[in-house]
């Protein structure tokens, strides 16, 4: 393992091993130890950036590609003088690789007035079909805008329409100036396709990745079209913009949530967090789980049970490619606060920002310049005070968001809810902070929801409880396909089958069902299943694929190789096997120890030799398929003369 994130791991469990002395040591002693490991802590991940290495021979990868051409470039060129063509042309360069690295994709190359993104390489994000539509509709209204300049010297509108597509490439690292990855593959092609067929000021999306994006976009799909190399004509959808639907939490609600099942005690410890806070004593909750285990879900049920007419809810959210946004999870709730609309001019948001405060609470007059700098909004009435800059300004905007968030606080109960903390930007957690130090006496509930690799910068208060939300367990999996498929009775072992793909992940589980139903896998007769084909036959939901692929890029190189080569021998394996393939052995037992306290495998045996198992079989299926196919020839091979040499009295076993 990197020594860097060796050094990580050794800092938090020196930090944990502290906690436990306070008895013996003393608050004071403590807190004064704390401060300095949660420095060396911060300094420590801020240099532990893992590095992005993909191996020379290349690697199958799942990514979006996005190709964007300019309407009216050769119109452009007639009629402009080349000087402005080329500044032109150098803005909407400069533009497009803004927009697209804030959706953490990659402009992979520029040729002539054609821009080629690619979402998912080098880093796989769960959502990266969303993203690349995003910025396509940024990129076409960035265009839109410019156009003004040049459509009374050239005749016509400048616009650009874009095709995008999603699936399976094989990518590998090359010389810069003809793009910095080499994508190879019918989805590429596939996508310039598409491109070809747009019209002026038209996105068009493939199948696949209009499932993907469903329903987070308006689209309407188009008449089929043929393709040069496809046998069968192919339907694009067209975009027709945003939907209102956000969040994946939001996209389960729309389509019907499935029971709650198996999360009692953690509501419980929700309620009795609440009946302190209603009493005056301000409470923390902070709940950790992996994507998909059920955090939103869980505080979607404690909600909306809450007796709104005396409870306030607020909620802020944190987003992967807003980390570079100060205050993002505050501004979001602020805006509804305030009842703002992206739809709002300028001078509507103004207005609605000076009525609502001073509505909300007289107090709040004096804050008035701070929140509309905090929102873009420009104010001749309300200037911001010219004395106030740099850390003067942070700290006055952060006392101000705190005020907000408690100033009714004393007589009427407020619970606050900030999402995927996990993504939050610097500014935002020192609100936080400075928040958990005066809320004590206030009826206010802070819910923090994150991921497991995500280490709190406070230390732990008097007042803050901690969920560790784990999967559910067979019989609640068991329980949750019945309801899901409306039966009494499910065939032999399917449940356990169920249970060992998911992990006992509440989204994966879910999203198996569906494809199963979608696929029509199954009859129901008489309230009982019966399967027309076995589960192990049926392509895993992409979905799923994604938020693993994910957690496999966040790993360092030497990682990701230990779980590659593992995804080899089997579900289960040997430590002894991996020794004799592993190309890095220095760092073998570290990688192990990392992988199993990130819950991607766990170990089974210790006697009479290590043995571990993946967490669930899909982790192992997704590590396996990014693997070449040559690579996985080589390694199978590989695998079968280690396991040959090792154990020639075992061979039949």
């Amino acid at each position: 393992m990197n020594i860097r994130n060796e050094e990580i791991v050794q800092i938090k469990a020196a930090i944990k091993a502290l906690e436990t002395q306070r008895s013996l040591l003393g608050d004071a002693a403590v807190d004064i130890s704390l401060q300095a490991l949660h420095l060396q802590l911060q300094i420590a991940e801020l240099v532990a950036v893992p590095d992005v290495v993909l191996q020379s021979e290349g690697e199958r990868r799942h990514a979006t590609i996005l190709f964007s051409d300019l309407s009216g470039y050769t119109m452009m060129n007639e009629k402009l003088d080349p000087e402005m063509v080329q500044d032109l042309m150098t803005r909407i360069k400069s533009g497009a690789i803004r927009i697209v690295e804030y959706h953490s994709g990659i402009v992979n190359q520029f040729v002539g007035d054609e821009i080629l993104a690619l979402f998912g390489i080098p880093i796989v994000h769960e959502d990266d079909p969303i993203r690349a539509v995003r910025a396509a509709l940024e990129l076409h209204r960035m265009v839109r805008n410019m156009s003004v300049e040049v459509e009374p010297f050239i005749g016509r509108p400048l616009t650009l329409h874009s095709g995008i597509n999603t699936g399976l490439i094989v990518t590998t690292e090359r010389d810069s100036r003809d793009g910095k990855f080499g994508v190879i593959g019918d989805t590429v092609n596939t996508g310039a396709r598409l491109l070809a067929q747009a019209n002026e000021d038209e996105i068009l999306v493939s199948p696949e990745t209009n499932r993907l994006i469903f329903p987070y976009f308006k689209t309407k799909s188009l008449d089929p079209v043929k393709m040069k190399g496809k046998a069968k004509p192919m339907i694009p959808h067209r975009i027709l913009g945003k939907a209102k639907i956000r969040t994946r939490m939001e996209a389960s609600k729309s389509r019907g949530f499935t029971p709650h099942i198996g999360r009692e005690k953690e509501l419980t410890i929700l309620n009795d967090s609440l009946e302190k806070t209603i009493k005056g004593k301000g409470q923390l909750v902070t709940i950790s789980g992996e994507a998909g285990i059920g955090k939103s879900r869980l505080i979607y049920e404690f909600c909306n049970n809450l007796d709104r007419k005396n409870i306030d809810v607020f909620q802020g959210r944190c987003q992967s490619y807003g980390v570079s946004t100060p205050y993002l999870p505050f501004l979001y709730a602020l805006r509804r606060v305030l009842h703002l609309s992206d739809e709002d001019s300028l001078s509507t948001l103004h207005d609605k920002v000076v009525t609502n405060l001073t509505k909300y609470n007289i107090a709040l007059e004096q804050d008035i310049p701070i929140f509309l700098h905090l929102l873009s909004i420009p104010s001749d009435q309300y200037p911001l005070n010219k004395d106030l800059a740099g850390e003067k300004l942070k700290q006055t905007i952060q006392e101000a968001l705190v005020t907000i968030n408690t100033i009714n606080a004393k007589h009427r109960t407020r619970v606050w809810i900030l999402e995927d903390w996990h993504w939050v930007d610097e500014a935002s957690e020192a609100t936080l902070i400075k928040q958990l130090d005066s809320m004590a006496s206030y009826q206010l509930m802070v819910v923090v929801l994150y991921r497991p690799e995500y280490s709190p910068n406070w230390k732990h208060l008097q007042f803050q409880t901690t969920i560790d939300l784990n999967p559910v367990d067979e019989k609640s999996v068991e329980s949750m396909i019945k309801v899901i498929y409306g039966v009494n009775q499910l065939p032999d072992k399917f449940a356990s089958k169920i249970f060992q793909h998911s992990g006992g992940n509440p989204f994966f589980i879910e999203e198996l069902c569906d494809l199963l139903k979608e696929e029509e896998a199954f009859l129901i007769e008489d309230g009982k299943m019966r399967f027309l084909h076995p589960i192990e036959h049926h392509t895993l939901p992409e979905t799923i694929q994604a938020v693993i692929r994910a957690k496999l890029d966040r790993l360092y190189p030497e990682q990701r190789e230990v779980l590659s080569l593992a995804s080899v021998i089997c579900k289960e394996f040997l430590q002894q096997v991996l020794e004799q393939i592993s190309t890095n052995i220095e760092y073998l037992d570290s990688s192990l120890e990392y992988l199993e306290s990130s819950d991607l495998i766990r170990q089974i045996k210790n006697l009479p030799e290590k043995t571990y198992q993946f967490k669930n079989v899909i982790t192992q299926e997704v590590t396996y398929k990014r693997l070449l196919l040559k690579q996985r020839t080589i390694l199978h091979h590989l695998v079968g003369e280690t396991i040959e040499t090792l154990y020639p009295e075992r061979l039949e076993e």
